[in-house]
């Protein structure tokens, strides 16, 4: 086997043993495992989760065959706790719970890839630079919380960071020693990126800044038609399917602005991170353009890419820049080792190592805030609708819109009095004035109500479930029409009077 060790870019530093480097992947894996199982069941489910139990058990789709990949983790995982997959309905929402679909089950497929992903990234991250290095990118890879969040998340998207992070760093290795067979594994990963998530070609922005680097580095004039053609081609190829799945697809939703895509993603990735990342690019471009080019397009191609998608009328949001990650992190161990290799000499190795835990004690601290007062950066969902279960009486009628109707069935375990009311709902969605009701709402307001001026005279705010962190923000705030009766009193075995 091929062992990859690049030279440290400070001359003269000790390379790290091999059996260090492997012990210390192995013990921040270990890390990474206990914090991306540790509460994984605790928040609300995001609808997005249960939207993918819905793509699960439908007859599968033009989104399913476009994509199948990211629905393969979680339909094997949750066959492995025998889960009844055939059971499931796609529009009995209140039947998923009973046949085993629960926050734990549903995201432990997601969470084991984002385990695999620390380990597997970490030590493909040799190809790229020293050993130390990689170790460093490793540990803040494992101590991210974008990375933590989505690891957390009943999605596709730490299944996308790995494909695609793996296929980026095939195609740096395969270029750089010159082997076809690297290449071509680099292409198989990109068909398996694409087939997780459509945006996954956002990749070949970052390969052609790469080629151009190289080609103006190496004086050898215009790019290789070959390789253009190639790059047209898979652009030509994936830009249509995205383009005729969106022209298709009944998804409807509410898009991102540019300034939301870019400072929404230097938030995800943390500002300690991004400083360090941010100072680095400019010191290795001195010493190493080509890497220096190829990590800054990695951190900024695809949140470019999704501005621009933006612009064309592409529903995008931030998440979906996750896999950009890879570039921040690493240009951010590229800086803090190079800091520690400088002043080990001088100040021993606890002070040099003192900015990388500085960096490491900043995201754990951010792990924290994500654990307890972010609620998993997930709305409160099983908080709110256990507030109306007892508090009403089983007559009175529950309206919602779109989202929270999904999940008041899926907690409630019942479809019945769930009303579900357009988003812009007016007062005769509502029930009339003599018949009591409650009211379930989502916001982005820490306390008030963007939405205030639709709700119809006699309606009172009766709890408001927040979270204690700046951004992401979510609240769902519980209304209760002043007709209701009075709330019953629940006896010890839960029973109503």
């Amino acid at each position: 086997m091929t062992q990859y060790d690049p030279e440290p870019l400070i001359p003269g530093v000790s390379p790290m043993r091999r059996g260090t480097f492997i012990v210390g992947l192995l013990a921040l894996t270990a890390f990474a495992a206990t914090l991306r199982l540790f509460r994984l069941a605790e928040p609300s489910f995001w609808v997005d989760e249960l939207y993918l139990v819905l793509h699960i058990a439908r007859e599968p789709g033009i989104d399913y065959w476009l994509r199948p990949l990211a629905y393969l983790p979680t339909t094997f995982g949750l066959w492995l706790q025998q889960v009844d997959i055939g059971a499931l309905s796609p529009t009995a929402v209140h039947e998923w719970r009973a046949l085993g679909i629960t926050e734990w089950s549903l995201r432990l497929p997601s969470a084991i890839i984002g385990v695999l992903s620390v380990l597997v990234l970490g030590y493909m991250s040799q190809r790229l630079v020293d050993r130390r290095t990689a170790l460093l990118f490793t540990a803040l890879l494992a101590v991210a919380t974008w990375h933590l969040w989505v690891s957390q998340t009943a999605r596709f998207y730490a299944q996308q960071i790995l494909i695609y992070n793996v296929c980026l760093i095939l195609y740096y290795d395969g270029v750089t020693r010159r082997s076809p067979r690297t290449l071509v594994t680099c292409g198989v990963f990109f068909v398996l990126a694409f087939m997780t998530q459509m945006t996954s070609p956002m990749l070949l922005g970052v390969f052609a800044v790469e080629s151009a680097i190289r080609r103006w580095r190496n004086r050898t004039g215009r790019p290789g038609l070959a390789g253009g053609l190639l790059i047209a081609a898979a652009l030509f190829v994936c830009g249509g399917i995205v383009w005729w799945w969106y022209i298709i697809s009944d998804f409807r939703a509410t898009g991102q602005p540019a300034a939301v895509l870019i400072g929404g993603t230097v938030w995800l990735v943390g500002l300690p991170v991004a400083v360090c990342a941010a100072g680095t690019a400019v010191w290795l471009w001195r010493r190493d353009p080509r890497l220096a080019g190829f990590l800054v397009a990695s951190a900024i191609v695809p949140v470019a890419a999704l501005v621009v998608l933006g612009w064309l009328g592409a529903i995008v949001h931030t998440r979906y820049a996750s896999p950009a990650m890879y570039g921040w992190l690493m240009l951010a161990a590229i800086g803090l080792s190079v800091a520690y290799n400088l002043l080990r000499p001088h100040v021993g190795n606890l002070l040099a190592a003192t900015p990388a835990l500085v960096v490491i004690a900043a995201c754990l601290f951010s792990d924290l805030v994500y654990y307890t007062g972010g609620y998993g950066y997930r709305a409160r969902w099983r908080e709110a609708i256990a507030h109306i279960d007892q508090h009403r009486h089983p007559d009175q009628p529950i309206y919602a819109d779109f989202i929270p109707h999904y999940q008041l069935r899926y907690y409630l375990g019942t479809n019945e009095n769930i009303v579900l009311i357009p988003f812009d709902f007016t007062r005769d969605d509502l029930a009339d004035d003599d018949q009591p009701y409650w009211l379930l709402l989502r916001n982005s307001s820490p306390v008030g109500n963007p939405r205030a001026g639709q709700h119809p005279p006699g309606v009172d705010l009766k709890a408001h479930f927040s979270h204690r962190n700046f951004q992401p923000y979510h609240s769902v705030h519980v209304y209760r029409s002043r007709a209701a009766s009075p709330e019953p009193t629940r006896r010890a075995d839960g029973s109503g009077d």
